[in-house]
């Protein structure tokens, strides 16, 4: 698997790797065990099973024991944070929507009771009104409700800021819906949702905010009425005008209307020949434009690969000299354990010598020890055998006297 670099958050940095054998794509998160303590960093592989939710696949300790290297889906899009940085005003519906998304994937983890703890746009990527909460490595086992209510709070600030005018989203303030919305949308649809921000916006999460499953179902509520509203305002503009449109100028040169009624009676749009023309054209630049980009990424998937190849193969020098070394290494340290394994049998044996030269020695010191005795005892009984033959000799004398 070779890691490329990709960036660095607050908890650790973020790489691209690939696996060079089939060559899948991951996102991988590399992180100090120091910041878990006795929490068990493999709890976010309990998340598999929910479209929001960032895909993980596994993870990985060092071989110093230090960092775990967290293996998940790699997915491409923009964040939240790109898309309220653009500066572009998000229609309420798409806001709801992506709240919507938000809602279901910190329902599912909450459902097996854990929170993610860091619901911010750096952690949302987003495709219209798709959305899929990233970062789930920090998820942690919860043991009270307000850490619950805290990941509803962040998601509904989230809300809170694409809601907001571009000009506004710095500012902290609270959504209030515009006169612009209150024509467009049902009132009490937009009030049900003001309603929402002043409750779950607050400082301190209290029993006064709602469920996440609460939240999802009032959010799902106010978006059907938001998009039956919206759908109603397309069809009564179609209807305007055409109704208001000259009738001359929608005869074609036969005298027949040039309107189409689809299924359900509602008129279509009228497109001459020119316009037909200018569109053709304008998807054939598109299409053209499409199928140089395709050739232009075709290319770089190609270098890409050459790179790869390259660098398996400079990993695969690497490994066989770094795995030669260490067999050297390994031999080397065979023989100092031999030559040692030697010189300690050779200490044995001088000492196994010594202490049977010792015992030897100790035996002759006692055979000389008795010996000595033997000597001393003849020598007394020598000297025995001598006074008693003088005193046979006194005793001759005397007697030829």
């Amino acid at each position: 698997m070779t890691l490329t670099k990709l960036g660095e958050g607050s908890e650790g940095e973020v790489y691209i790797a690939i696996d060079l054998k089939d060559k899948n794509l991951f996102a991988v998160k590399k992180v100090s065990l120091q910041k878990f303590g006795k929490t068990n960093p493999a709890a976010f592989l309990q998340l598999t099973d929910c479209p929001q939710v960032c895909k993980p696949f596994g993870l990985i300790l060092d071989e110093e024991g230090e960092c775990v290297y967290f293996l998940m889906e790699r997915l491409r899009g923009k964040t939240l944070k790109l898309l309220l940085n653009s500066g572009d005003e998000i229609p309420i519906t798409t806001a709801v929507g992506i709240c919507i998304e938000i809602m279901k994937a910190l329902s599912y983890i909450h459902s097996k009771g854990m929170v993610h703890r860091d619901v911010k746009e750096d952690n949302v990527m987003s495709k219209g009104t798709n959305a899929t909460v990233l970062d789930i490595t920090g998820v942690r086992k919860a043991d009270k409700y307000s850490q619950f209510a805290q990941d509803t709070v962040m998601a509904v600030n989230l809300l809170n800021e694409m809601l907001l005018p571009p000009d506004s989203r710095s500012e902290g303030a609270v959504w209030t819906p515009s006169d612009e919305d209150q024509k467009k949308y049902p009132k009490e649809a937009l009030q049900d949702l003001k309603k929402i921000m002043e409750i779950q916006m607050k400082a301190v999460p209290s029993m006064d905010h709602a469920t996440v499953e609460k939240l999802l179902e009032d959010l799902q509520s106010i978006s059907r009425r938001l998009s039956g509203a919206t759908n109603v305002a397309q069809y009564q503009g179609a209807t305007c005008s055409s109704s208001d449109a000259d009738p001359a100028q929608g005869m074609t040169q036969q005298g027949s209307t040039s309107s189409s009624f689809d299924s359900k009676g509602i008129p279509s749009p009228f497109f001459d020949k020119d316009e037909l023309m200018k569109k053709m054209e304008a998807l054939q630049a598109e299409k053209d434009n499409c199928s140089r980009e395709l050739v232009e990424a075709q290319k770089k998937i190609k270098d890409q690969e050459e790179q790869m190849q390259q660098m398996e193969k400079e990993h695969k020098d690497d490994f066989t000299r770094v795995n030669k070394k260490r067999m050297e290494l390994k031999l080397k340290v065979k023989l100092l354990q031999d030559e040692r394994l030697m010189t300690e049998l050779e200490n044995l044996k001088w000492k196994a010598q010594a202490q049977h030269l010792e015992v030897e020695n100790q035996e002759m010191m006692m055979e000389l020890d008795m010996l000595l005795l033997k000597d001393k005892k003849l020598k007394d009984e020598l000297d025995a055998l001598k006074a008693k033959m003088k005193k046979m000799q006194d005793e001759d004398a005397r007697a030829e006297e």
